[in-house]
């Protein structure tokens, strides 16, 4: 049809509609929020930069690493790795004791971040700290080197370590609470598949460019790499200033009709109300949800942790690789895993958009992360005698561990939308244990490095997982708890009346939509998506005649709506 037979009015509508269906598009270069989930892939691709550098860097580091000649399950002789060829340069003299300290005081850096992860992202808004976080990452980074090669007491370097782990504790809270705000139910695997690629791709090409740069000829070799990750890092805080933002309604970007979508309201035509519930410490600390997820958030980090930190070391004494080679085996299992978890992830919202339950689809994939994963993760010291297959059962394994995002990660933004920032800050502390417990045990276990005892490795991993999995299959579930839902019972309400204030404990308040506004100690939050709920005043007649432009220009606008000017007492 022409258009020049349609009226203004019509061709309007048409555009709107056009616009509301790209809108409700995930995978479009005009989704603003696919752009924020890649972000927020970058921030973590960003801090794994900087936090597996320093596994394959510290060979370079250290002047002289010895791999003792170690027996595989025929008990032949595995021939240690003839002496790689990289720069000799700012290297010092360091015991594996000492090593060990480097790599555990960032995961007590990060194990401390959690314990006030909670209250700073109630106190402050996400965005900056996020960004705050990446900071301390990249001053960190940049200032490793010349703690080695000035300070050269490997406490030093140990202290800058311990401050980039405090700043990496926060960033998968902040991420996953963005997540929270910015994409419907449908979306959230796939966003949280999104946002932790980021880490598998970090740690990836962490190990292949370390590797390579280990080996430079000039500027020392390994300090490129640091400080390289670190500059790359204030590059994307910058962009992420800029271009990122906490909630949709923040977003200079963003649509009115897929501000819309994403809340799940339409014909939106009024204000905002900004409200906050109390945490309910209590059924978050007895919720056998809540448990399962920290039971298998524990489980996760135990097992990749021990994969960052001891597959090179594995590759080396077990599977006798030199580190050219063990750089490029390393990096492919989380390649692999980059992409399991895409796929797994689109996997489990197409499920969802079809009609299964979400408890369905993250019971599913859970137990592929846990009870698949664990029989690939048996096999890999059982084939030692072929280093091949057994590092292709290790990409197995950690192909199936993406199956996590549409498992106990999805639930983690499910069971108590309102408090998923609590919750996530909650399940990171189990997470961070699990990050303290993998390096100091395996470190106990294989201390003459024999195949035995890489073989009892991957049995107590295998085991890990395994319990996680039947804890979920209990006690998991991927709805919201009644608890979790904003249903108005646990506000606390101040009514603003001729300037005085009104305070009510008991969740009720005087009915009066311009001069009631909800509020508790600590903060003021907005609604989850900045909720706008309709006005029962406005007239269908009066409505009709707000435009397409006009309701963009009121959902998107700062300027506080005419209609609550009353609240100001003016």
């Amino acid at each position: 049809m022409s258009e020049a037979l349609l009226s203004p009015k019509a061709l309007e509508a048409i555009r709107a509609i056009e616009e509301s269906k790209r809108n409700q598009k995930l995978w479009s270069r005009d989704a603003v929020r696919l752009q924020t989930a890649l972000l927020l892939c970058m921030a973590m691709a960003c801090n794994s930069l900087m936090r597996g550098s320093m596994s394959l860097a510290i060979v370079c580091i250290v002047a002289r690493n010895v791999f003792p000649t170690t027996a595989n399950n025929n008990d032949t002789t595995v021939a240690a790795p003839a002496e790689d060829r990289f720069n000799r340069e700012y290297q010092v003299d360091w015991t594996s004791e000492e090593q060990g300290r480097i790599h555990t005081a960032y995961y007590i850096g990060a194990f401390l971040a959690i314990l006030a992860t909670d209250y700073i992202i109630r106190r402050y808004d996400p965005k900056p700290v996020l960004s705050v976080a990446l900071l301390l990452n990249a001053i960190g980074s940049i200032c490793a080197p010349f703690s080695v090669i000035l300070l050269q007491h490997h406490l030093y370097l140990a202290a800058v370590r311990f401050l980039m782990g405090f700043g990496s504790g926060l960033i998968a809270p902040c991420g996953l609470f963005i997540i929270s705000k910015w994409f419907p139910m449908t979306e959230k695997s796939t966003a949280v598949a999104v946002f932790t690629t980021g880490n598998q791709l970090g740690i990836g090409l962490s190990m292949i460019f370390t590797a390579k740069l280990c080996q430079a000829t000039w500027g020392g070799g390994w300090p490129l790499a640091f400080i390289g990750y670190g500059l790359l890092t204030l590059v994307y805080v910058i962009i992420w200033q800029f271009r990122g933002s906490s909630r949709p309604r923040c977003s200079k970007y963003i649509t009115a009709t897929e501000l819309e979508y994403i809340t799940g309201r339409r014909g939106i035509k009024s204000r905002a109300k900004s409200v906050v519930l109390k945490t309910p410490w209590k059924e978050i600390l007895f919720s056998r949800c809540v448990s399962a997820i920290c039971v298998n958030a524990f489980a996760q980090s135990f097992v990749l942790v021990a994969m960052i930190t001891y597959l090179p070391k594995f590759n080396q004494e077990a599977l006798g690789m030199d580190v050219a080679t063990n750089g490029m085996w390393c990096s492919v299992p989380f390649f692999v895993q980059t992409a399991t978890k895409m796929l797994f992830g689109m996997w489990a919202d197409a499920m969802k958009k079809r009609g299964c339950s979400s408890t369905a689809v993250t019971w599913a994939f859970n137990g592929v992360a846990t009870f698949a994963a664990s029989f690939f993760i048996v096999a890999a010291p059982l084939a030692a005698a072929s280093p091949t297959l057994s590092m292709l059962c290790v990409c197995a394994a950690m192909a199936l561990f993406g199956a996590f995002v549409p498992g106990y990660n999805t639930a983690v933004v499910c069971v108590a939308p309102e408090f998923t920032a609590t919750i996530s800050s909650y399940q990171q502390f189990y997470s961070q244990i699990g990050s303290l417990l993998a390096p100091f045990l395996i470190g106990i276990i294989t201390r003459k490095g024999t195949y035995e005892e890489w073989r009892t490795v991957y049995l107590m991993l295998a085991f890990v997982l395994i319990i996680a999995g039947l804890f979920y299959q209990i006690w998991g579930h991927g709805n919201a708890e009644p608890w979790g839902k904003n249903d108005g019972s646990q506000l606390t309400s101040i009514c603003i009346e001729n300037g005085e204030l009104d305070e009510k404990g008991d969740g009720t308040s005087r009915q009066s939509s311009r001069d009631c506004e909800a509020n508790i100690p600590e903060t003021i939050y907005e609604l989850e998506n900045d909720v706008i709920e309709e006005e029962s005043d406005l007239g269908d007649e009066k409505a009709d005649k707000l435009s397409a432009p006009m309701t963009r220009r009121r959902l998107l606008s700062k300027d506080p709506d005419p209609e609550m000017v009353n609240l100001t007492g003016k």
